[in-house]
This record gives C-alpha cells, sequence and structure tokens, in this order.
C-alpha cells in the first residue's frame, strides 16, 4: 500500500476504527474523490452491495457487478484494509466442514507483517484474505482461516469442499500444497 499522506491517514483509521459506518466511509470516499482518487468508486460501491435487497436478482447483480468493476482498479493492500469482510473456514470449536462462518470481522483482527494476512487473538490463528473463491477453497483446504473480498462471486455452499469424501463418521479431505508456499 502506499504511503498515507496526513490528511488521509485520520480518514483511513476513522473507517477502520468504526467499519461499519457509513457515513464515515462516504466521508473518507467524498475526500477521495475531491482527489480524483479511484478508490471512491469502491467505497461507494460496498456500501451500495451491503445496502443491496438480497431479494432483488437484479438489484443483487447489478451491485456486484459495480463493486467488482471498482475492485479491479484499486490496489490489494488497500482493500485488504478496509473491506468488510466475515471470517470463514474458522476452527474455533473443532467445527469439522470449512464453511462455518466466525463471528468475528477482518477489521477486528490483529494486522500481521504480511499484506491480507491477519490474526486472530481468540483462536490463535492467522487469516488470509482471498480475492477470489478459488483462493479461498486453496487456503480452506488445508483448514486455513479466510476473508473473502466481498467482490468474489460466490453462491450457498461455496466453501464446502466438492472433493470431500466420507469414510465412516470420519471426514477425509485431499490435501492441496499451501498457495503461500509453506
Amino acid at each position: 500500500m502506499k504511503p498515507l499522506d496526513a490528511d488521509e491517514r485520520p480518514l483511513l483509521e476513522a473507517v477502520l476504527a468504526d467499519p461499519d459506518d457509513d457515513a464515515l466511509r462516504l466521508a473518507y470516499a467524498d475526500w477521495l474523490e475531491e482527489r480524483g482518487d479511484e478508490r471512491a468508486e469502491y467505497l461507494r460501491a460496498e456500501i451500495a452491495f451491503h445496502r443491496v435487497d438480497v431479494t432483488r436478482d437484479d438489484d443483487l447483480q447489478s451491485a456486484y457487478d459495480r463493486l467488482a468493476k471498482a475492485r479491479d482498479v484499486v490496489g490489494d493492500d488497500w482493500v485488504s484494509n478496509v473491506a468488510r469482510l466475515r471470517i470463514e473456514n474458522c476452527k474455533e470449536g473443532f467445527v469439522l466442514a470449512y464453511d462455518f462462518v466466525c463471528h468475528r470481522s477482518w477489521q477486528e483482527l490483529e494486522p500481521t507483517e504480511e499484506a491480507g494476512v491477519r490474526h486472530c487473538g481468540a483462536c490463535g490463528r492467522d487469516v488470509f484474505y482471498c480475492q477470489s473463491l478459488e483462493e479461498a477453497r486453496r487456503f480452506g483446504s488445508i483448514g486455513d482461516c479466510v476473508a473473502i473480498d466481498a467482490s468474489a462471486e460466490r453462491y450457498e455452499g461455496d466453501m464446502t469442499p466438492r472433493d470431500r469424501h466420507r469414510v465412516g463418521s470420519i471426514q477425509v479431505v485431499p490435501r492441496i500444497v499451501h498457495p503461500r508456499g509453506e
């Protein structure tokens, strides 16, 4: 992520301190837009996406398309800081299926030295920011917690392994090489 100037830092910090406050996000978006910064559209698109009536397919698709288009323009590090993401594949409580959704959000987790990785103090695990469902599945297949970008195309049950096999009461999930080379 590029260094923040002195005027932007307090705006971003306010958004990070209260990630569900749309008024703060809009104020930050206005500030960015005044400077011709394309990140403003991402913030507005994300707010629209979170406000959409999910029972109206046309509205949902339109909001998704707008967010995906805006997501393509901004940098990964910045998005991984401001995006409102749920934590998935958390093993807290010894849940075996990897479509469990943690009650924590990305913003609540402690940043690490590696962009796109945060640490959860509650379960003691690292959480990986994923731009796509495929990337999230790679991490999920080896038991990592993930936060999937809101612009990733999703569907119900999409984090349930397709290649999961049951042997008696034991669940076997084929191991995939860790995407970060670990």
